[in-house]
């Protein structure tokens, strides 16, 4: 149970993110741009379109001897709650399909796999259903079965945060499925908000381990570098949030958990709320906002 050997060595710098080319274009220089362009972030595989990408991708991080950390975000009925980034794949088949071709992808190249943003959480809302939480499950265990063959990749499905889902429903599903079993670790807080500790701290509970065991865990920072105001509510503490701050540089095989990454991508909306503009789009604008401009 979780106990294969995790990565160490240098993270993957995506010369071509948004932020990257829009700082190649831009007329002024800005110190918060420069750190989002030169700072290693995940790599969102959305649809089997994606993969091609995904591939130029993994060759450059190859040739450079780098870990390229890669988010599958593809599962049928995607942001079910939130709904911003609503969509993935049609059909369990395709969305197999998907799983097998990006896997052929990666092959033998250095990967960290986050598995599907909010998937396992989203089974917990009342309106998602048994049967449907039933399909999800098996394409969640079909996705880490599929990456937990290839040698190089590890394997950490996305676990929500440090306050959702409930800690007991969560913890019961990761074991009545075998879950545990597939992977290298979990992932918190992705595209969230709390802070490293808190995630931390309910990764141990989660896992049943004692504070000086490594935990299994890699933890989204990439906005987490200030508390959010406390009255925030509803939206407004998740989607673009007003005082969210850039977190600590990414790290990998730290003393007590596995990783702290940048896998939200800084200045790529979260959905129209609190910046009118769809989810996934770049904005300067937000990027400002994370360094306090």
């Amino acid at each position: 149970m979780l106990n294969r050997k995790h990565s160490s060595g240098k993270l993957y710098v995506d010369l071509q993110s948004a932020a990257a080319r829009y700082l190649a274009a831009a007329q002024t220089k800005s110190a918060c741009l420069e750190r989002i362009a030169s700072t290693p972030q995940a790599i969102w595989v959305t649809d089997v379109s994606a993969i091609a990408d995904l591939r130029i991708k993994l060759d450059g991080a190859y040739a450079n001897d780098e870990i390229a950390v890669v988010v599958l975000y593809g599962i049928p009925d995607r942001d079910f709650g939130g709904g911003y980034s609503a969509g993935g794949e049609e059909t369990e088949g395709s969305y197999r399909a998907y799983i097998d071709k990006l896997c052929d992808a990666i092959a033998q190249r250095r990967v960290i796999a986050i598995v599907e943003p909010d998937a396992v959480a989203d089974m917990f809302n009342g309106k998602f259903g048994e049967d449907r939480a039933e399909r999800r499950t098996a394409l969640l265990q079909y996705a880490c079965d599929r990456l937990g063959q290839l040698t190089q990749t590890d394997v950490y499905l996305d676990c929500g945060h440090s306050s959702w889902p409930e800690e007991s429903c969560l913890d019961r599903w990761l074991r009545d499925n075998n879950m545990l079993d597939r992977l290298t670790g979990i992932a918190m807080n992705v595209s969230n908000f709390k802070s490293t500790e808190e995630c931390l701290d309910r990764a141990r509970a989660l896992l049943h381990l004692g504070s000086r065991e490594v935990v299994p865990v890699v933890i989204d920072c990439s906005r987490n570098g200030a508390p959010l105001a406390s009255d925030l509510q509803g939206d407004d503490l998740w989607c673009n949030p007003v005082g969210a701050r850039l977190g600590p540089d990414p790290v990998l095989s730290l003393s007590n958990y596995h990783a702290r990454l940048w896998v939200k991508r800084p200045g790529e909306s979260d959905g129209v709320h609190n910046s009118g503009l769809r989810a996934g789009t770049f904005d300067l604008g937000l990027c400002l906002r994370l360094c306090g401009e």
